[in-house]
């Protein structure tokens, strides 16, 4: 439009990757305690730091699936402890945000599926990606040994969830949730020793075994 015009770059180049990878929470320490430690890892560096401003919220945790955005980083699900050094711990429904650009934290609405009122969740979910939407499918509902094939969506532009078809198979603790921006992948798991790969295509929001 004559008089508006945007930059050339903004129409044909792909945004540039981020420079930056965050490790969040865990488990440690005598009694098995969640961690809410955050950690910031710089590609271009290889360097390691603390970031204490986007320490985990609830106390740490750890078995949430996680998958990013182009703006934010999310942890979704898992395990979190009751209260500080609590060694009482259990699984809920907790998304936690973490914002790139003011390296903050907060908790957004919980993820589906959470088979009681207390609000606990899942736990040991894959997370994936597209640009738009990210994918937490997976995991244990009640307790172990209780595998589930939930697959849940978060839409990026509202923080919002929306339940997909059910992966062919229930799996628990997957070996790895990789993808690309067309589909995701839930292979290997448990019960047993699983070797299957499930996936998740964006496109049409459909489950398929591969």
């Amino acid at each position: 439009i004559a008089g508006e015009g945007i930059s050339v770059d903004s129409v044909y180049v792909r945004d540039s990757a981020a420079d930056n990878a965050y490790i969040g929470g865990g488990s440690g320490g005598p009694s098995g305690n969640q961690i809410s430690i955050m950690d910031k890892l710089t590609f271009s560096t290889g360097g390691l730091a603390r970031v204490t401003s986007a320490d985990l919220t609830n106390f740490g945790g750890n078995n949430a699936a996680p998958f990013s955005s182009s703006f934010a980083g999310y942890f979704a699900a898992g395990v979190t402890g009751n209260s500080p050094g609590a060694a009482a711990q259990d699984r809920r429904s907790y998304v936690r945000k973490l914002t790139y650009s003011t390296e903050t934290i907060a908790n957004i609405d919980n993820i589906l599926g959470s088979p009681s009122s207390m609000g606990q969740g899942p736990q040991g979910m894959g997370g994936a990606n597209s640009a738009t939407n990210g994918y937490a499918g997976a995991g244990s509902g009640t307790g172990g040994g209780d595998e589930r094939s939930w697959v849940f969506k978060l839409a990026f532009a509202a923080d919002s969830w929306s339940q997909l078809p059910s992966l062919p198979s229930s799996v628990h603790y997957q070996g790895d949730a990789i993808g690309n921006l067309d589909a995701g992948y839930w292979s290997g798991g448990s019960p047993g020793v699983r070797t299957m790969v499930q996936k998740v295509t964006y496109a049409t929001d459909s489950t398929s075994r591969n």
